[in-house]
């Protein structure tokens, strides 16, 4: 299920409007309505601290936000590169 947790954070994250809805799909299917609102709580808020550290400049984004992508081993669609300041 850590996959499909990744893939549904992944997509909502990012905003990848091509990858969203399958994986939340995805998700549900396999772990429950219950599970998809807890995932979605938690990204959520966590975005919700990274606009406050944003607001206070602290600002992570752009080639900061892929080299730390780059070295957690995450993949970040090549269509999404620059969408992000």
């Amino acid at each position: 299920m850590g996959r499909e947790i990744l893939r549904f954070v992944d997509a909502a994250v990012l905003a990848d409007r091509q990858e969203l809805s399958p994986a939340r799909a995805e998700l549900l299917e396999i772990a429950g309505p219950g599970v998809v609102s807890t995932v979605a709580g938690v990204s959520a808020n966590f975005e919700m601290m990274n606009r406050i550290l944003d607001a206070v400049g602290v600002p992570v984004g752009g080639e900061i936000a892929l080299e730390i992508g780059a070295e957690l081993d995450l993949e970040i669609p090549s269509h999404l590169h620059g969408s992000r300041k």
